[in-house]
């Protein structure tokens, strides 16, 4: 077998574009064809629609934390015998418990990337500047929660946000 002569044959082949690989060489169509079935672009379309949902829990987990800390310290704070400095903490108190949550929302269920954080800090400040319309909807939840006199403190603030159905 000519070496030089199956060469000359190669090349003549490639020039015409009737290029035949041998079997185990991956050629362009099928690159192509894989790329387009599994490539960067076909896995962005399947994550777009998981995505969203995704975000959508990241929200929900975010007001959650946020409600969680409220929580949290306000039990917390109604203990005796604690460091004075603690309850002086107030709103960092709250801050420290929520950062905690979103840490752990963030590490367990992978909420990072892709817009993932935003929506969990979203979340949060959702919560925290809506708590008063919440508690103004729902009095009676938020008094079992927290104690009657801070559900009603929060109702008043959110008064101008209560939900009645209209007919």
């Amino acid at each position: 077998m000519d070496q030089r002569a199956v060469f000359t044959e190669r090349l003549k082949r490639i020039d015409k574009g009737k290029q035949i690989e041998p079997e185990d060489v991956i050629g362009r169509k099928f690159q192509k064809k894989f790329e387009h079935k599994y490539g960067p672009a076909a896995r962005r379309n399947r994550d777009s629609a998981r995505n969203g949902v995704v975000l959508v829990i990241a929200v929900f987990l975010g007001a959650l934390a946020m409600l969680a800390g409220r929580l949290g310290y306000f039990h917390l704070s109604q203990f005796e015998g604690l460091p004075e400095a603690f309850y002086d903490l107030q709103g960092r108190g709250v801050a420290l418990i929520v950062a905690i949550l979103l840490a752990f929302f963030m590490a367990f269920f992978g909420l990072y990337g892709k817009g993932r954080v935003p929506a969990l800090l979203t979340g949060c400040a959702i919560m925290y500047f809506g708590e008063a319309a919440v508690a103004a909807n729902a009095t009676e939840f938020w008094a079992l929660m927290f104690s009657p006199e801070y559900a009603q403190t929060m109702a008043a603030q959110g008064a101008d946000y209560v939900l009645t159905p209209t007919g």
